[in-house]
């Protein structure tokens, strides 16, 4: 059980063990769509010469990530474009996610690994965990194993019980997520979307609950409720973060809100040049020692940093 304020942000790489893509594998997967544009323009409305056009232009200008190539060609084509077939990948990822959480768990299981460190026997002590997961990725995964795992541990009366426990978990999606796995919700969508074929209708439900990153607000409600849980943590972790100087200051880590906190920021994938010239220059407030640059994975970091008490 964590009962010190804690707050750990994840990014894609956090999501990677469990076979979803990283920003450049999602750029890669869309840009490798353009010769079943029949297919697209059939079930889901997107004109032909719109993702060709959008192939080509990604393919010409090698962004880092789909939400960077986005920012910068702000046409309401592109755009709408850019985010089904973002929703549409993603969705489809999430329905073999399963496999590598349960009947081929991956080794990085850092998910399985998180759940049994906050686990506890007496399940209102579950409600005491002083826990903020702030969580860049548009997919549902952690949500769904953490609830998954957490109406199988206990008995209760009902799904709506055991909701309420999960939800003693904060989880912030700062750009929004697919759609909420709680079916009373209004913006509920299945996760895995129950073994049914993709429809257009379920892609462009799950499009209004995203945004990409020019889209958001600093001061949108999703930025101001990271800031009153960073302001009140006194320990931070940030593991699979693309450091991403737009998202550093949103969340206002380029200022006091870091200081004097126990912090430990994961950079794996980047080099020690990278995180010296690109990243610690946008994080004025955190010590060097604070960047970790061991090349561990998810778990290892988890293990090594993570306070779980």
């Amino acid at each position: 059980m964590i009962t010190v304020p804690t707050v750990l942000i994840i990014g894609a790489g956090a999501s990677v063990p469990y076979h979803f893509s990283s920003g450049i594998d999602l750029r890669n997967h869309i840009k490798q769509m353009h010769p079943r544009r029949e297919y697209f323009q059939r079930n889901f409305a997107i004109e032909p010469s719109i993702l060709k056009n959008l192939a080509l232009a990604i393919e010409d200008s090698a962004p880092a990530s789909i939400d960077l190539f986005l920012e910068r060609k702000k046409s309401e084509p592109f755009r709408e474009t850019g985010k089904k077939l973002i929703a549409f990948q993603l969705l489809n990822e999430e329905l073999s996610s399963s496999d590598y959480m349960y009947s081929n768990p991956v080794k990085d299981h850092w998910y399985q690994y998180f759940w049994q460190k906050i686990y506890d026997p007496i399940p209102e002590k579950l409600l005491q965990n002083k826990l903020t997961i702030i969580n860049f990725n548009y997919d549902r995964s952690l949500e769904y194993y953490l609830l998954k795992a957490i109406k199988s541990s206990y008995e209760f009366r009902n799904d709506d019980e055991a909701h309420l426990f999960f939800k003693s978990i904060k989880i912030i999606h700062p750009y929004g997520s697919l759609g909420s796995i709680y079916y009373k919700d209004k913006d509920y969508l299945p996760y895995g979307n129950d073994n049914q074929v993709l429809s257009s209708t379920t892609l462009q439900k799950a499009i209004k609950s995203i945004k990409i990153i020019f889209e958001g607000q600093d001061g949108s409600l999703e930025f101001r409720a990271c800031h009153t849980e960073l302001l009140h943590a006194q320990r931070i972790y940030i593991m699979g973060f693309g450091y991403h100087p737009t998202n550093i200051n949103r969340l206002l880590l380029n200022n006091e809100i870091v200081d004097k906190k126990q912090c430990a920021f994961g950079t794996i994938g980047f080099t020690q040049h990278e995180i010296d010239t690109y990243i610690q220059p946008h994080l004025p407030y955190t010590t060097p020692k604070a960047l970790k640059s061991e090349n561990s994975d998810a778990m290892g970091f988890m293990r090594n940093y993570f306070a779980f008490s």
